[in-house]
């Protein structure tokens, strides 16, 4: 909601399908973000794992990775963007 805030046009938070409700509920209590800049700011599933990235202009994370077993599927996920 940061970026939103700095003026991106379009912002898509993503956490495993069972964190959706909450991130959804954590939006919708920041949505004065989105009424301010009219940024577009939507939720999806990604799962590090199975998913690939959506086709993007930047990625960034902040408080990502709670397990150290996670970060090989991140760094995984984020090379196959680049590559």
């Amino acid at each position: 909601l940061a970026c939103a805030a700095l003026g991106a046009a379009r912002v898509v938070l993503t956490d495993l399908p069972e964190n959706l409700a909450l991130l959804r509920r954590n939006a919708t209590r920041n949505g004065w973000v989105q009424s301010l800049c009219g940024c577009d700011v939507s939720v999806a599933a990604l799962d590090w794992n199975t998913d690939a990235l959506p086709a993007c202009d930047l990625v960034l994370g902040a408080d990502v990775c709670y397990h150290q077993d996670s970060v090989q599927a991140l760094c995984s996920l984020v090379d196959a963007a680049i590559a």
